[in-house]
């Protein structure tokens, strides 16, 4: 008996110390699962079974905003869904544009870095994402980063389109040539030099935008060693304006947007969103701020008291996978050039793996197994000593 006393001891000792393991992995874990959650949430308000992809192009029509973003964030999540479908009815959307217009847009550079971060957080090729109609490759990276095709500077939206352009360079490794219209140094250059004196970033030079201040924060990640100054002086403008709970205010009222964005910027610097001092309120970090806009359901709203939005739920997807990422060291949400390639001539497989780098939950049912397996044997054990005291 007192043997049987000692296996039975040994195993709750294991299932503790497993129980153990699995809260120390909790943050990184829940922050994945949180992740994965927004796009349950949004299966469920579209009716949709949760072993069918979200990815489809009645639910998510590739090549609008939402979608692309919801995709790549997905992606980065570790989310298992239909990406090769969607990479294929992406670049028909791409090949279709260039066909009607030439390219995706004259002013808004933006169009090419959103689906060239897609794609390439997918396991495509941005830069030889289908063919023009005279059969040469079209390349998203080039038309419209170093060699922007509007006729219009690559700005001419707002800040927006020289951040996302050098955001798009670096995700792939892009290299400008020599005889570019933009090199990666003067777009770098003309992102630093729009920092306004408060050490923030705006839109258009106007009052400092959180937004935009935490996307060139994004971009400048790579560069922390040439321009830790600059980086530093926008935290700081970032700090300053961050709100008694955590929270941000953009266009004048407190979004999850803007939680998502900033948290997302500090991530990709490596900066603790828990720890670093300079993002500790009274009432919470940014990380608090962000889970306020959290529903029951795991979506996300815009505003406090409002419902599930699905931008609101993108961004929030693409920072808490930033969060996993980061607290995995699977390196940075926008470093994509580990991501494995994928093939669109093969047929979509919606069991496929995950695209490589992205952040995924803890594996829990091993543990769960090897738990149920020491239950079982304690029990084996039991049924035994009974039988013995039978005979």
């Amino acid at each position: 008996m007192k043997r049987l006393h000692n296996i039975i001891a040994g195993a709750a000792a294991l299932v503790l110390a497993l129980t153990l393991c699995v809260t120390a992995f909790g943050d990184s874990a829940s922050y994945g699962d949180m992740a994965a959650a927004i796009a349950s949430a949004q299966k469920i308000q579209l009716g949709i079974a949760e072993t069918d992809p979200l990815l489809t192009e009645e639910n998510l029509p590739a090549g609008s905003s939402v979608s692309d973003w919801t995709a790549l964030a997905m992606a980065r999540a570790g989310v298992a869904d239909d990406y090769e479908g969607y990479l294929s009815r992406l670049q028909s959307y791409v090949e279709q544009k260039y066909a009607e217009n030439g390219g995706l847009h004259e002013v808004k550079a933006t169009e090419y870095h959103r689906i060239a971060l897609t794609a390439a957080a997918l396991g495509g090729d941005p830069t030889a994402f289908g063919t023009k109609p005279d059969g040469t490759a079209i390349d998203l990276v080039a038309d419209g980063t170093y060699n922007w095709q509007g006729e219009n500077e690559l700005g001419a939206q707002g800040l927006n389109g020289w951040i996302f352009a050098l955001l798009a360079m670096d995700a792939v490794g892009a290299e400008a040539p020599a005889d570019a219209r933009y090199s990666r140094e003067s777009i770098v250059d003309t992102i630093v030099s729009a920092q306004l004196p408060e050490g923030g970033f705006s839109l258009g030079g106007g009052e400092m935008d959180v937004d935009i201040t935490a996307m060139a924060l994004q971009a400048l990640a790579p560069y922390q060693e040439q321009y830790q100054e600059v980086i530093d002086a926008a935290l700081n403008a970032l700090s300053a304006v961050q709100t008694v709970t955590g929270g941000f205010e953009s266009w004048g009222a407190q979004s999850s947007e803007s939680c998502a964005q900033v948290l997302l910027a500090l991530c990709e610097l490596d900066v603790d969103p828990e720890a670093d001092e300079r993002f500790q309120k009274a009432d919470g970090n940014v990380i608090d701020a962000l889970l306020a806009f959290r529903l029951n359901d795991g979506s996300f709203a815009h505003q406090s008291d409002g419902a599930a939005d699905a931008m609101a739920g993108e961004q929030a997807m693409q920072a808490l996978a930033a969060m996993a990422l980061r607290q995995q060291g699977a390196g940075r949400f926008f470093d994509l050039t580990a991501v494995h390639p994928v093939q669109l001539e093969t047929t979509p497989d919606t069991t496929t793996e995950t695209p490589a780098e992205s952040g995924g939950s803890f594996p829990v049912l091993p543990v769960v197994l090897i738990v149920i397996a020491i239950a079982a044997v304690a029990l084996v054990l039991v049924l035994k000593k009974k039988r013995e005291k039978k005979a």
